[in-house]
């Protein structure tokens, strides 16, 4: 059973991971010291992961369209690969932040979870732009050459 301390450090310690990506420190309206994070685009989507959202950018006169709606285990392993831009993640380096260190050898659960976030982000999955599997090694979030897909606030 955890303690009150216990589940506030556990809080405290997502609540860092999460914040890495962009932090921008400021005060919370009751006073705290709190991360306040912009949400980053990649391509055309906004990933707002405090918030839980991905929203495709309209373009000129367009209506904004629905929220691309993810998984708890999708939104923490999009969260790890942007943290990471354009460095190779090893299988089981993503088994063990995404799953814990009990599921190093499940990479059949990742190559899942992969696959559906290239369904939802990626404008062609079967041709991936930004989340690249590196054949027997692992994945990467890979901004394209010109900055396009790459992480910006704005």
């Amino acid at each position: 059973m955890l303690s009150v301390t216990g589940i506030r450090s556990c809080y405290l310690r997502r609540r860092r991971r999460v914040c890495r990506l962009v932090p921008i420190w400021g005060d919370d309206a009751d006073g705290e010291r709190a991360c306040h994070r912009q949400p980053p685009i990649v391509g055309d989507l906004v990933v707002d992961l405090a918030a839980k959202r991905v929203t495709r950018t309209p373009g000129p006169g367009q209506q904004p369209g629905p929220d691309i709606r993810l998984t708890p285990t999708e939104w923490h392993l999009l969260a790890v690969l942007l943290r990471h831009p354009g460095k190779l993640l090893s299988q089981r380096q993503l088994l063990t932040e995404v799953w814990g260190p009990g599921y190093t050898e499940a990479a059949g659960n990742l190559r899942l979870y992969m696959t559906q976030l290239r369904r939802k982000l990626e404008p062609d999955p079967a041709r991936p732009r930004w989340l690249i599997t590196e054949p027997g090694m692992g994945y990467r979030y890979q901004p394209g050459p010109d900055g396009e897909g790459a992480v910006k606030n704005y």
